[in-house]
């Protein structure tokens, strides 16, 4: 497979579970754990969106925010809502 259609894949990935570990990415393309973190320093520099982490990479939303941290954000507050929501 070559560079430009992995990082496609992984930038895909990344949009759907929010973070991603490089070990995990290392096993699903079977190359080393250093091309796929060249792969997301080059993803980076291409794709505000995409954000290095340690161990792995992370979508990040156009406020700055991770959506993996996004989602954790105010919950006690979106129970709220939805529990009005749902009883109106």
């Amino acid at each position: 497979m070559l560079a430009q259609q992995r990082k496609s894949i992984i930038e895909a990935m990344v949009k759907e579970k929010g973070s991603l570990k490089v070990s995990d990415l290392s096993e699903e393309f079977n190359v080393s754990q250093e091309t796929i973190r060249r792969d997301i320093d080059k993803l980076q520099e291409e794709c505000t969106n995409i954000v290095k982490i340690h161990g792995g990479v992370c979508y990040v939303s156009d406020n700055g925010v991770p959506s993996t941290v996004r989602k954790n954000l105010l919950v006690e507050e979106k129970l709220e809502l939805a529990k009005i929501s749902f009883f109106n």
